[in-house]
């Protein structure tokens, strides 16, 4: 109610993939040799996602009607791999906030010898591949910038951004302890903090409520799917 999202919340984006990459690796980490995934929330498009990718030597099905077993060993993949389960969310805000967590989480557990796409451009920094910066950006450690990202002159990020693929940060944009999705542009002068943006969408975390911005220079979508007319 607060994002909208289309997506499940097992392919929400936690850093660089959906939470659902997390524990497929996991699996082929621990040699398991055939993965069940029990969904109820849209599992076509769980499935959907898992048939535009190869990525597992794995053999991953996909049960819509929950039942379990005794003869399964069986997660909830409420969060990452190895962390307790924290049970349902009971609000819209709860789970916002715990999807929060998961990037500060995700992001505590990378090491420098781990293999990643993205690198760690200083010690707490990430970079994906693409991704450029202008020179005077003051980095607060830990942030992570995905790839093909664009910061603009005087931002300030961290810590505990998470700037995902394909974003621009126009000049003099701060974010603290904030996600900004993919494709998203955020104009000058704009400062996130414990918030999410996605395209034209400001989600709060401490509130719990989402808001339309109009104003196409403060918040956008990037790339063919913004069929929005421009400010101009």
């Amino acid at each position: 109610t607060i994002w909208r999202s289309s997506q499940p919340f097992i392919l929400w984006p936690v850093c660089e993939k959906p939470l659902l990459s997390y524990w497929l690796d996991e699996a082929v980490r621990q040699g398991v040799p055939s993965v069940t995934i029990e969904v109820v929330d849209r599992p076509h498009l769980v499935r959907q996602w898992l048939d535009q990718r190869d990525l597992w030597s794995r053999s991953i099905q996909i049960d819509s009607q929950p039942g379990g077993g005794a003869d399964k060993e069986c997660f909830v993949m409420n969060a990452l791999p190895g962390e307790p389960d924290p049970g349902p969310a009971q609000s819209p805000k709860e789970l916002m906030q715990r999807w929060y967590g998961l990037q500060v989480e995700a992001l505590r557990r990378r090491a420098s010898g781990m293999v990643h796409l993205d690198h760690e451009y200083r010690p707490g920094i990430w970079f994906g591949p693409g991704t450029r910066a202008a020179a005077d950006v003051h980095f607060t450690p830990p942030c992570w910038i995905g790839s093909h990202a664009k910061i603009g002159s005087g931002c300030r990020l961290g810590p505990h951004a998470f700037i995902g693929q394909g974003v621009f940060l126009d000049e003099d944009v701060e974010v603290v302890e904030a996600i900004v999705c993919a494709e998203t542009y955020v104009g000058s002068h704009t400062t996130l903090k414990r918030m999410a943006a996605q395209g034209g969408l400001l989600m709060d975390f401490e509130r719990g409520v989402g808001i339309e911005i109009a104003d196409d220079f403060v918040l956008s979508p990037l790339g063919a799917g913004n069929a929005r007319p421009s400010w101009v």
